[in-house]
């Protein structure tokens, strides 16, 4: 799982960079009769999660072996208490009882296919 998380960090990253890149160069901003200023300013959260997907990929190589699972489990347990939380807000309404039942068995078919436990996820620390 730690080549696959790191993958897809890495991917994500590359193709935020490439996003950036292509709205702010130059022929865009000179030629192009729609961009606007604020199209860089809007960007800036991207940059933020640009940061977030370095820093991951740099903890998860101090040490893959174990900051690897760890990353994969906490996110998991993050998950697993957001549905917690949607339960508990809209429980008892047919859509929402509809789809937080589609997305835990989702949830719980990716764990099972790493080999994990709902018990396991909720025991990571954060």
């Amino acid at each position: 799982m730690v080549a696959a998380d790191l993958h897809v960090l890495v991917r994500q990253t590359m193709h935020t960079y490439d996003l950036l890149f292509y709205l702010n160069a130059d022929e865009r901003r000179e030629n192009d009769c729609y961009w606007r200023n604020a199209y860089t300013i809007v960007t800036l959260p991207l940059i933020r999660n640009m940061i977030d997907c370095l820093y991951n990929i740099t903890a998860i190589l101090q040490n893959p072996r174990l900051n690897g699972p760890w990353f994969r489990k906490s996110a998991y347990r993050k998950m697993l208490e957001a549905f917690d939380e949607d339960q508990a807000r809209y429980g008892g309404r047919p859509e929402w009882d509809r789809w937080i039942k589609q997305a835990r068995d989702g949830l719980d078919l990716g764990m099972r296919a790493d080999g994990l436990s709902a018990a396991e996820a909720r025991a990571t620390p954060l």
